[in-house]
């Protein structure tokens, strides 16, 4: 099914899995990671990412799907990863965070779409080697990163209501007026249970 989730234990071995930098599966690794740490992030959102949508120590966002901004505090997970493909050169602000999309390269909205595709296909497929490799017993694939992060924050205690909104999810009209006075304190406390 689509809904399963791993263990924390089984993200930190993912986490540890010792990969040649810059190379695919580390690249896969690393994607999957920070969709775990940066609340769910699909892999459409994280190669849009720019270095301009940092503000402060926060990763401020439109969600493709929903048009909904997502506000992602930056942890120490989350900053180990960009530190690590942070340009030596700058000005950099409006280029991409991940060597996903190349903007000389994907300019239609079909080659970004066919792009991102392309890389999903392959994260899968080096996703599934990891699991293999270190005995996890799933059909391991990207979005299992936000089921994850969706079970972990769950078992930590947080209510559904507060894990629906930081999912960005829209069917939440019964639980609005409850959401719109939830305060941003609930992706920090969120993002560091993590």
């Amino acid at each position: 099914s689509k809904h399963v989730a791993i263990s924390k234990e089984q993200i930190y071995m993912i986490n540890d899995l010792p990969l040649k930098p810059f190379s695919a599966k580390f690249e896969a690794q690393q994607y999957f990671l920070f969709s775990y740490y940066s609340l769910g992030m699909n892999l459409t959102d994280i190669a849009n990412l720019k270095w301009s949508d940092i503000i402060g120590n926060k990763i401020s966002y439109l969600r493709q799907k929903t048009n909904k901004r997502i506000n992602v505090p930056i942890t120490d997970n989350i900053r180990s990863i960009i530190d690590f493909f942070r340009p030596t050169e700058s000005p950099y602000t409006n280029t991409f965070i991940f060597p996903i999309l190349d903007l000389n390269v994907h300019i239609t909205p079909s080659q970004i779409k066919d792009r991102i595709k392309k890389v999903n296909k392959r994260v899968n497929r080096d996703l599934k080697k990891f699991a293999e490799l270190l005995g996890i017993d799933v059909n391991l694939h990207f979005y299992i990163a936000r089921h994850t992060m969706a079970s972990t924050l769950k078992k930590a205690g947080q209510s559904v209501t507060a894990i629906k909104e930081i999912m960005g999810h829209e069917d939440e009209k019964t639980t609005q007026g409850y959401l719109d006075s939830l305060d941003e304190d609930i992706f920090t406390e969120a993002a560091n249970l993590l």
